[in-house]
This record gives structure tokens, C-alpha cells and sequence, in this order.
């Protein structure tokens, strides 16, 4: 009987103890149990056969067995069985051994051959590197003796540059001492302090004259704040005749001359003329500075009139002309073209002259409406 067999029959056991305590006594006589129970002596008999037929196989090949061999006695044959496995299991260690060394040896082999390649990749690479450290060295050597080369020549170059720079310099430091006329002789540092002695004595000079021009245009500001102080009591005491027009206030020339900052507002005193304030009445009526030459030239300087009865209405073609253009042929008030007529700003009855400045284009309606106005 074999393991299996027994392990198969200690289980059916445990199995028929365990549904005898699990089951109630009462379903002792049930047909599951009995169906049970006989599955289980089934399998006891099955198992029971098998052992016998084991047995009963294991004994008859045993006979054969002594038979074959010449065994009679059932002990002998069994200690031959020994001695035999004896032997065998004594040739498996053998062989065993026997492979273990070979596969050590090998072992020994491959490891001793790859040591040996290890030591000639070694050699090789130290032999590589001391090459490759000879050619760097060699290298290293050219390159100190062509830097050292490089900085012989670039010395040499300096040598030369300062030596043709030093040319240089005498030569410019001997023209700027001929330009000044300055003694040529000597070293560079000579002419140096030559030409910075003559440069200290420029700038003395230099200062000199600046001081001079200092005190000269103070001076000229006093001159020309005094011309400008006359100036303004001048044009303030000026008598200017304009028919028609009232002498302005001191307060209102005031403001003017500080308007225009007192000068021409036409030629910025540039004509020297002698300043005055005037009524301007085109393009508005205003008080404005002027010189008398900018005055003449704009028509407002009159001379005075004893009789107002002898003067005469009619207005000349040129001033007409002059108008025209002026007010581009238009009304100046509501810019019509139709029924154009020349008018005087400042009435005629009231000392209006026929001057450009006091004459300008209306039509019919705006003349009837301003009537004898000013404006």
C-alpha cells in the first residue's frame, strides 16, 4: 500500500466522522446518509483492491527479479538490492564530483583567460595613454614655443609702434612749437612743458580778455538799459497827432510798452526809428507801439488839419485798390459781394481820414445800419 492510498483512506475516515457529528441522529435513516455511507465503502473497497493488486504486483516482479539473478534466499536479494543502490548512488557522486571539478576547472580556465585579456586591455590602455599623454606633451611644447614665438614679434611691434609713435609726437610737438613760434630743440618732455608754459599763458590771456568782455557787456547793459530807460520816456512823451483819436492814458501805454516789450511789434527796432504809441484801426481798433518809419508805412501818421470843412470825402482809386484787394472784394461784416460801398471806420464828420487803414467794404444794409458808428 502505497502513500497515496493511505492518504486517500485517512481522508474518507475524517469525512465519515465529520457527517457522523455534523448530522442529527434523526437523519441517520435518510437516503442521503445511506447514499453516502455506500459511496464511502465504494471507495474503501476500491482502495482496498488496489493495495492487493499492488502487493500482489510488487511480489511477483521481486520473484522474477530473483530468479533472473540466481537468488533463492529473499535476504541476500535484498542485501544485493543495497549493495547496488549502494553502488549506484557511490557512481552518481562520482559522476557528480567528476563534473563539478571539470566545470570548476573550466571555470578556472575562463576566469584565468579573461584575467590575462583584463592585464593586455590594461597594457594596452597604459601604453594608449603614455602615446597619447607623449603626443600631448609635444603638443603642449609647440604651442608654448608659438605663443612664445607670438609674444617675441607682438614685442617686437610694440617696440616699433612706440618707436614710431614717439616720431609722431616729436613731430607734432615740433610743429606746434614752430606754429607758435617756440624753440624747436630738445627732448619730447621739453617741448611739452613748452607748449603747456605757452597754454598756461593763453588761458591767463583768455581769462583776461573774458573778464574784459564781462565788464564790457555790463557795461553795454547799463548803456543799453539807460538808451532803453530814455527810450521809453521818449516814446511816453511823444506828441503823436491822429485826427480823430483821444491821447491814450500813462496806464494804458504802460501796458502796451510791457506788452510788446518795448519794441517795434513791426520791425522789433531793427529800423532805429523813434517809438511811439498809435491807434491802430484795421484789423481792430487797438493802441499799438510802433516806430514812426513802421507808422508811415502803415498810413497812420496824419498831418493835422486847421479847417475840418475843407476837407474832401472822395477817396482816391489806389486806396480804393488797396481796400479791394485787402478785403477780397467782399463785405467785411456779412461777407456779401452785392451793393459793395467804401466806408470810413471813423466817420468823416467825426476826423476820419481817407487813409487804407480807415476805409473798408460794406454792403448797402450793414452801411445803413452802422450809419455814423465807429467801428
Amino acid at each position: 500500500m502505497g502513500g497515496d492510498d493511505i492518504g486517500v483512506l485517512g481522508f474518507v475516515i475524517v469525512v465519515i466522522f465529520t457527517c457522523y457529528w455534523i448530522l442529527d441522529n434523526r437523519y441517520l435513516e435518510s437516503l442521503f446518509f445511506m447514499i453516502l455511507i455506500l459511496i464511502i465503502m465504494m471507495i474503501f473497497i476500491i482502495i482496498i483492491i488496489n493495495f492487493i493488486l499492488a502487493s500482489i504486483s510488487v511480489y511477483l516482479t521481486t520473484k522474477r527479479d530473483m530468479k533472473k539473478k540466481g537468488f533463492t534466499d529473499k535476504r541476500k536479494y535484498q542485501k544485493h538490492l543495497i549493495e547496488e543502490e549502494n553502488k549506484k548512488r557511490i557512481a552518481e557522486e562520482n559522476k557528480k564530483r567528476i563534473t563539478e571539478s571539470r566545470k570548476a576547472e573550466k571555470k578556472k580556465i575562463a576566469d584565468e583567460k579573461k584575467r590575462i585579456a583584463e592585464e593586455i586591455l590594461i597594457v594596452k590602455k597604459r601604453i594608449a595613454e603614455k602615446e597619447m599623454a607623449e603626443k600631448k606633451r609635444i603638443a603642449d611644447e609647440k604651442k608654448r614655443e608659438a605663443a612664445k614665438k607670438k609674444r617675441e614679434a607682438a614685442k617686437k611691434a610694440a617696440e616699433k609702434k612706440h618707436i614710431a609713435d614717439a616720431e609722431k609726437l616729436r613731430a607734432k610737438l615740433v610743429e606746434r612749437c614752430k606754429n607758435r613760434g617756440l624753440a624747436e630743440s630738445g627732448t619730447n618732455g621739453e617741448l611739452k612743458a613748452r607748449i603747456k608754459e605757452d597754454d598756461k599763458k593763453k588761458r591767463e590771456a583768455a581769462k583776461k580778455k573774458r573778464e574784459a568782455a564781462k565788464k564790457a557787456a555790463e557795461k553795454r547793459k547799463k548803456i543799453k538799459g539807460e538808451n532803453e530807460k530814455n527810450r521809453k520816456i521818449a516814446a511816453f512823451n511823444n506828441r503823436i497827432f491822429q485826427q480823430g483819436y483821444a491821447n491814450p492814458s500813462m496806464i494804458r501805454k504802460e501796458s502796451v510798452w510791457i506788452e510788446s516789450k518795448g519794441k517795434c511789434i513791426s520791425c522789433k527796432n531793427k529800423r532805429k526809428g523813434e517809438l511811439g504809441f498809435w491807434w491802430r484801426i484795421y484789423p481792430s481798433l487797438g493802441l499799438v507801439l510802433l516806430c514812426d518809419q513802421c507808422a508811415k508805412d502803415e498810413d497812420l501818421i496824419e498831418e493835422p488839419s486847421e479847417n475840418n470843412e475843407k476837407r474832401s470825402r472822395t477817396i482816391t482809386e489806389d486806396i480804393k485798390d488797396a481796400v479791394w484787394r485787402r478785403d477780397d472784394g467782399k463785405c467785411t461784416q456779412c461777407g456779401s459781394n452785392e451793393s459793395l460801398e467804401f466806408d470810413h471806420i471813423i466817420p468823416h464828420s467825426k476826423g476820419g481820414a481817407n487813409t487804407k487803414r480807415n476805409i473798408q467794404i460794406l454792403c448797402e444794409p450793414c452801411n445803413r445800419r452802422k450809419s455814423d458808428n465807429i467801428g
